[in-house]
């Protein structure tokens, strides 16, 4: 495909060519999808789906100060993963397996890093420092040391410390196939668009028109790249539709699940 027709094909299906055709049907356990598929195809999975997302949003939705049809969308996947993460190991019965469910989404994480997914990342470590999950005292005490280095190597990776400087710095540097957390785009573009269109002297400021133009064709060359991984309709289907009890509910299921 040339890259146009990647685009028309990412923008014109979106994330509606990742979902069961009518009248199709998965059967599986839900409750044991995560136990029982690799992290690496995990991480495929939330690639494909969040290419879409973010294929999705055209420049003038990034430019725009109005309405924002397709890209309430990724930051909805945000907030819903990262509650879905925390839930799912809070879910566990066991100490045993909220330390498996936890070191199974620090493998999930790393592998969003390595392909990079940089949504896909921070939805995952957002829901292992989501405050709920940080009630699991035991559970983090069995923690292995090993385990604990990779966290917080993903930790220091997206930490909010000079406005997400590693992760810029990553998103700066790489090559598609990747998917750009917009978070950090919608910023540059904000300060872009601060700097005054005009000078006082009536000239135009092509320094400023020159930085937005460049944000919004970097972000064009992710999005007309896609990832090649094979869909897995199971792990679509599982994470397409996932749910999770909200903030308050999931404190109260932690505190219930490790009491101090």
């Amino acid at each position: 495909k040339t890259m146009d027709t990647q685009r028309e094909w990412a923008v014109g299906n979106s994330i509606e060519t990742l979902r069961l055709q009518p009248g199709a049907r998965v059967t599986y356990d839900k409750t044991h999808v995560l136990q029982t598929t690799e992290a690496e195809v995990i991480a495929e999975q939330m690639a494909l789906i969040d290419f879409r997302l973010v294929a999705s949003v055209s420049n003038c939705e990034l430019l725009s100060k109005g309405s924002k049809p397709n890209l309430q969308p990724v930051r909805d996947r945000l907030s819903k993963m990262a509650d879905f993460v925390s839930y799912s190991i809070i879910q566990c019965r066991s100490v045993s397996g909220r330390v498996n469910a936890t070191e199974k989404w620090i493998a999930v994480a790393e592998c969003c890093l390595t392909f990079r997914n940089y949504p896909g990342l921070l939805q995952v470590m957002l829901g292992l420092m989501h405050t709920a999950t940080g009630r699991l005292h035991r559970t983090a005490d069995q923690l292995s040391t090993k385990i604990r280095s990779r966290l917080k190597t993903l930790q220091d990776f997206c930490s909010l410390t000079n406005n997400h400087a590693p992760l810029r710095a990553a998103m700066k540097e790489c090559s598609p196939p990747a998917v750009p957390f917009l978070g950090i785009v919608e910023k540059q573009i904000t300060i872009s668009s601060n700097f005054p269109t005009f000078y006082d002297d009536g000239t135009i400021n092509f320094n400023k028109m020159k930085a937005l133009a460049s944000i919004l064709c970097k972000i064009r060359t992710y999005q007309e790249e896609a990832y090649q991984f094979k869909p897995n309709y199971q792990v679509l289907h599982y994470l397409l539709n996932v749910t999770s009890p909200d903030s308050i509910e999931l404190a109260n299921l932690a505190s219930r699940a490790e009491p101090r």
